[in-house]
C-alpha cells in the first residue's frame, strides 16, 4: 500500500518552513540529503521533492536491503550473461532514471567499495555496465536519506568525506511528527483515505475523542507508527466511525490511555491480537468462509513490511524468518513484484 504521505501536509511553522525549503530545491540541479530519525516520513518526502522538479524518473534505492555485490551491479547495470543469472541485459540505476532521480535510502548502508564506485560515475557522468565495453553519459540527481550522523560515520571511517559533501549540497531535516502538531489530524485523515481505498470500504470519520487521542500522543514510531495505528483502527472501526479505543494507543506520559477512553488494555500480545481478530469476525465473519489463514497471513507479512518501511531485512528480523521467507510470501501475496 501507497501511503497518502506522496501528498504531504504541511500546516505549521516547522512543516511549513520544511515544504519552502522543498520547493526552492526542487527547482535546482543540487543533491540533496534528508535527515531524520526512522519512520518520519524521509522517502515520501523524496517523492514529493521529485515531483516539484518536474524532472524525469524517479528510481528508489534501499542501501540496507541489499548486499554489496548486488548494489555495485545494480549502480552500473550489465549485459547478458555478464553476471550470473543476468540472462538479459540490464540497465544500472542512473540509466534507468536518466535525467531524473535516483532515491538512495539508508545511505550510510553502503560499503566503502559501492560509496567509491558512486563518487567516481557522479563526478565523471559516466556509467559503464557490467560487461559492456562503452561508457553511457548519465544526468541524474542524488536525492539520499538516512538516520544517522554522516560526519561522525566520516569521522569513524564508515563514509567518504568526498560522498558526504557531494550528496550534502542541500540538507533538509525532517522534525519529529510530535513537532508538526498542526499536521497531525490532516496526515491522519489522508492516510485513512488512502488505507480505505486499499482496503475497498468507506472512509470512517474520527470521533472526537479520538481526535484528542491522536493529539495527546507524542507518537515516538513517528509517521510509520501513525500508519500502523490507523491501520490497526481502520479494521475495528464499527458504523464508519474510528473511536478512541479503536486506536489502542499506549499509555503516555500525560496519564493519556486506553483506560480513560472507556477501552479495557489487553493484558498480554496474544489476548491483544485475539481481540482484534474477534471485533474483524464479527463484523465480517462471512467473507472469510475458508479463508482466514490468508486473510491472517497476508495481513501479517503486509503489515510487517509496511510497517518496518517496506526494508525486506528488517521485516523479516521482525517477523523471526529470513528474508528470503519473506519476499516469497510477499510475492506469492502479490504484496511486491518478483521482478524487484
Amino acid at each position: 500500500m501507497t501511503p497518502a504521505t506522496d501528498r504531504p501536509t504541511f500546516r505549521g511553522p516547522a512543516a511549513q518552513a520544511l515544504q519552502d525549503s522543498i520547493q526552492a530545491a526542487a527547482v535546482s540541479d543540487h543533491h540533496v540529503l534528508l535527515l531524520g530519525d526512522a519512520g518520519t516520513g524521509k522517502r515520501h518526502m523524496a517523492r514529493h521533492l521529485h515531483a516539484c522538479s518536474r524532472r524525469g524518473p524517479f528510481l528508489a534505492v534501499d542501501c540496507s536491503a541489499h548486499d554489496a555485490v548486488s548494489l555495485g551491479i545494480g549502480l552500473h547495470g550489465h549485459e547478458a550473461g555478464a553476471v550470473r543469472g543476468g540472462f538479459a541485459a540490464t540497465p544500472g540505476w542512473f540509466e534507468a532514471a536518466l535525467d531524473g532521480t535516483v532515491f538512495l535510502d539508508e545511505v550510510h548502508a553502503l560499503s566503502l567499495d559501492v560509496q567509491q564506485d558512486l563518487l567516481s560515475v557522479m563526478r565523471s557522468g559516466q556509467v559503464r555496465r557490467v560487461g559492456g565495453r562503452h561508457a553511457t553519459p548519465v544526468n541524474v540527481r542524488l536525492v539520499c536519506a538516512t538516520s544517522q550522523d554522516l560526519a561522525q560515520a566520516v569521522a569513524e571511517g564508515r563514509f567518504l568525506a568526498d560522498l558526504l559533501r557531494l550528496v550534502s549540497t542541500v540538507t533538509l531535516a525532517m522534525p519529529a511528527l510530535r513537532d508538526r502538531p498542526d499536521d497531525i489530524l490532516p496526515l491522519a485523515r489522508s492516510l485513512l483515505q488512502d488505507q480505505s481505498r486499499h482496503l475497498k470500504q468507506a472512509v470512517p470519520g474520527f470521533s472526537a475523542c479520538a481526535e484528542q487521542a491522536l493529539l495527546r500522543h507524542t507518537w515516538p514510531g513517528h509517521l510509520r507508527e501513525l500508519e500502523a495505528v490507523l491501520h490497526r483502527a481502520l479494521l475495528r472501526a464499527p458504523a464508519g466511525v474510528i473511536r478512541a479505543e479503536d486506536l489502542m494507543l499506549p499509555v503516555g506520559d500525560d496519564g493519556a490511555s486506553a483506560a480513560h477512553t472507556g477501552a479495557a488494555t489487553p493484558a498480554s500480545p496474544d489476548e491483544a491480537l485475539l481481540a482484534d481478530l474477534d471485533a474483524l469476525l464479527g463484523r465480517m465473519g462471512e467473507r472469510f468462509e475458508g479463508r482466514l489463514f490468508e486473510v491472517v497471513e497476508r495481513s501479517l507479512f503486509s503489515h510487517a513490511h509496511r510497517r518496518c518501511g517496506q526494508h525486506q531485512i528488517q521485516a523479516a528480523r521482525l517477523l523471526g524468518v529470513s528474508r528470503n521467507v519473506l519476499r516469497g510470501r510477499l510475492i506469492a501475496l502479490g504484496e511486491i513484484d518478483a521482478r524487484k
